[in-house]
């Protein structure tokens, strides 16, 4: 038996001159943090941050190879969400996918793909900067109020999206 997922509309969604600018942001990001590991690897020390409590203050410490975590996750996530959003039919939809509201839903759908790319993106960067900035005894601790808020803008990202397409429906 066919899913009902298999007869949804197959419709190539460009992106917008909005999705190319955020996602031209989202690479700036992914770079970004990659320079920041061959940066700042050969001048930290043996050990660095791992993992961070809900304060933001360390609370496990590793070997400092583990700095180049943050732009591998970025890379392969990056990488995902793009190819994720070159296919809208194949993505889960808080409402039916119909033939007359497939275009404006895989839109919506593009553009929420487009923007939790570039917030988880950021999201890790200000992590593997704090991380840098901790190992060297620049910090003490991440600032948890900006990995807080970042959540808090991703999870209203999320939530205008779902409404969109409710109301595209």
């Amino acid at each position: 038996m066919k899913s009902s997922r298999n007869k949804r509309p197959n419709i190539k969604v460009p992106l917008s001159q909005k999705d190319i600018q955020i996602e031209i942001f989202a690479l700036v990001g992914v770079l970004t943090c990659i320079y920041m590991a061959a940066h700042y690897f050969p001048l930290l020390p043996g050990t660095i941050p791992t993992h961070f409590g809900a304060s933001g203050r360390p609370d496990a410490w590793g070997p400092k190879i583990t700095l180049w975590f943050m732009p591998a996750l970025n890379v392969v996530l990056y990488s995902l969400l793009t190819i994720a959003a070159r296919f809208p039919h194949v993505s889960n939809y808080p409402v039916k996918v119909k033939e007359e509201n497939a275009q404006r839903l895989y839109r919506l759908g593009v553009s929420l793909l487009q923007w939790t790319k570039l917030w988880i993106v950021w999201m890790f960067t200000l992590i593997e900067r704090g991380i840098v900035d901790v190992a060297m005894g620049k910090s003490s601790s991440l600032n948890p109020v900006i990995l807080f808020a970042m959540l808090a803008v991703m999870l209203g990202t999320v939530a205008y999206f779902t409404v969109a397409m409710y109301r595209a429906r």
